[in-house]
């Protein structure tokens, strides 16, 4: 299992010898294709050798993949809450403007009842 691992991560022990025969250098990391090298230093981690994760349940996992990862929106196609608000707005606006059409109906009807000879 070591050997394994060593061998892996690019270590190569000999089990008798001097120190500097035990070790040699592990091999130059290699990048992926489309990589920037400027932008990605050496200790990076990529997904040669990064740590797998494993999932304790295998059908959540099934589950997940069968669901989209990324949902695209139209711009020009409003969505459910933009539809609300709309409307919200809509109400609140009729209100208003219903409210200020009774203010001027009342005062108008006490300003004509106040100019109305006896």
């Amino acid at each position: 299992m070591v050997e394994a691992v060593e061998k892996k991560v690019g270590i190569t022990t000999k089990r008798k010898g001097t120190s500097s025969q035990n070790t040699t250098s592990p091999p130059k990391p290699t990048l992926e294709p489309g990589v920037n090298n400027k932008s990605t230093p050496n200790k990076r981690l990529t997904r040669q050798n990064a740590p797998a994760t494993v999932s304790a349940d295998a059908s959540s996992s099934k589950d997940k993949a069968s669901e989209p990862s990324l949902v695209l929106l139209d711009k020009n196609q409003p969505i459910v809450s933009d539809l609300q608000k709309k409307d919200v707005r809509y109400q609140e606006k009729t209100d208003a403007a219903l409210a200020l059409c009774r203010a001027k109906s009342d005062q108008t009807r006490k300003l004509a009842a106040s100019q109305q000879s006896p």
